[in-house]
């Protein structure tokens, strides 16, 4: 079976079942339950491609779109709770913080809100080029990447940059994905990941195997093998192992 999907994520929907949500440019969501692959639930409410989701906790999940907008759905009913406006541009990335917040990419552009009552509460505009991806960091700072082929670590209490990572890789970034070791890895337009030190904006390791810019970067839950999976637009997934740099596995999509 064939899941066209931007951009997903794994959600428990109820044990012992594992279930997978993915999102599309077909403006529609999906709920699969992995041991059978059928759809159990299909979401629709935007009006242009969706380009990413994100749980917000067993309950309920966040999508963002091309529509501008980002909504609040009941994993449950199917029902969207709420709606975000606010954005000029299509919606690329989401983050879920603490403290009732979330935050939002689109282009340039980081707006954070509360999910209590939809209000915008800050924006963040200090990236020059298409904002890429999210990531939370341990001390509730937020992380930004973008296509200007910069890495942003934000303190949200004051909404200001603390760090700025410049020419992390050849050019502009796709998405990131925190290690288990505080490292972060970075993915691409350019084939390889960078495994960057937050602490020292140094690079540690660089990944090359790929033959096309990286879409996103997953760490298993159980990582007992210190590994991370990668996909590219070259319709390749690939397991690496973290401590050697090497690419263990390689799945083709066709």
């Amino acid at each position: 079976m064939k899941i066209k999907s931007r951009s997903f994520g794994f959600l428990n929907l109820n044990e012992p079942n594992k279930g997978l949500i993915s999102c599309s440019v077909d403006r529609s969501i999906k709920l699969w339950n992995l041991k059978t692959f059928a759809c159990m639930r299909s979401l629709y409410g935007h009006s242009d491609e969706i380009w990413c989701v994100k749980l917000l906790d067993n309950e309920r999940l966040l999508s963002g779109s091309h529509d501008q907008s980002v909504k609040l759905w009941d994993i449950e009913t199917g029902v969207c709770l709420r709606t975000f406006i606010g954005h000029q541009e299509g919606i690329n990335c989401l983050q879920v913080m603490p403290s009732y917040r979330i935050v939002s990419g689109s282009n340039m552009g980081i707006k954070v809100w509360d999910t209590r009552d939809g209000e915008c509460i800050m924006n963040l505009n200090k990236h020059t080029d298409w904002l890429s991806a999210l990531e939370k960091l341990p001390n509730d700072n937020l992380v930004s990447s973008s296509h200007d082929n910069t890495v942003r670590v934000w303190d949200l209490t004051m909404g200001l940059t603390v760090k700025k990572f410049k020419d992390v890789s050849d050019v502009g970034l796709n998405c990131l994905r925190l290690l288990k070791n505080g490292h972060m890895a970075c993915g691409s337009l350019h084939k390889k990941i960078c495994i960057l030190n937050l602490d020292t904006g140094k690079i540690l390791q660089v990944l090359r195997a790929h033959a096309a810019e990286i879409w996103d970067l997953q760490v298993p839950a159980n990582n007992k093998n210190n590994e991370m999976i990668s996909c590219s637009e070259d319709k390749r997934i690939k397991f690496w192992n973290l401590e050697t740099g090497e690419c263990t596995k390689t799945l083709i999509v066709s």
